[in-house]
């Protein structure tokens, strides 16, 4: 099993749970330090010793070379979680195109990169590819522009993947809200200086409690183990999606109620 933002948030909670349920877990993250740390951290209870490998993602070229690694060390790769990603915050009409292409790249091209690289080996197990996206993936919101438009393009690469492949390979969408984290508010603070207060909020200001990553992982897990097509949490978002694609002149105005 690979995954990929293994060396921290949600990446790290679901390599742990993975791990203590017997899976051998390869981590991949950018970062060799806190690869490492997170390495021992997995570690804690494992069936298996987790093994980790520093890439960035966004290099297709560096990224097969450690796929191609992971299949020759380990003989087969079965699941491929694509976590790694980013986020960030600014108003539409001062976001850079070079920020766009940042962030396609940090939240879009590493998980095509992955995947791309991965598919052969998943295809011959019969294997699984679990996108863990955003609630941004399926809807607007402000001061997130970059973040919204790279999380549209996973989501639709997944469905894409299910559309093509999904006789060979199971594909699961993750739709999480904002998860839980010590030092969200702290993130932001740069980018945010001439922003409403709601910027360096969770989600940038959405009305959803924070997810608990620990029960997150949970779900995750259960859902993969379950062929589910798609995990969306909080479950009650799934209505706004409904309603916006149905009566799209409505989803808009809720929308804009919403962000007031």
């Amino acid at each position: 099993m690979v995954i990929t933002g293994g060396s921290a948030g949600l990446g790290l909670v679901l390599a742990g749970h993975w791990a203590r349920a017997g899976a051998r877990v390869v981590l991949l993250a950018r970062d060799q330090q806190r690869l490492d740390s997170a390495r021992e951290l997995v570690q804690q209870g494992a069936a298996l010793p987790p093994l980790g490998f520093s890439v960035d993602l966004t290099q297709a070229e560096q990224t097969q070379t450690v796929i191609d690694r992971i299949q020759r060390e380990l003989g087969r790769i079965d699941v491929l979680v694509n976590c790694a990603g980013a986020s960030t915050r600014h108003a539409l009409a001062e976001t850079a195109p070079a920020l766009f292409q940042k962030q396609l790249e940090q939240n879009f091209m590493t998980a095509v990169n992955c995947t791309q690289a991965a598919l052969p080996h998943l295809l011959a197990a019969r294997g699984q590819v679990i996108v863990v996206a955003s609630l941004a993936g399926r809807t607007a919101w402000p001061l997130v522009g970059a973040y919204v438009t790279s999380k549209s393009a996973l989501v639709a690469y997944a469905a894409q993947l299910r559309l093509e492949l999904g006789d060979r390979l199971r594909v699961l969408t993750v739709l999480p809200g904002p998860i839980q984290r010590s030092n969200e508010t702290s993130r932001y603070q740069a980018e945010a200086e001439r922003l409403p207060e709601r910027a360096l909020q969770p989600g940038a200001g959405a009305p959803v409690k924070g997810l608990d990553p620990d029960r997150l992982a949970k779900e995750i897990l259960s859902a993969a183990e379950r062929g589910q097509i798609e995990l969306v949490r909080p479950w009650k978002v799934s209505f706004l999606f409904q309603l916006q694609a149905l009566f799209p002149k409505f989803g808009l105005w809720l929308l804009r109620r919403l962000t007031r």
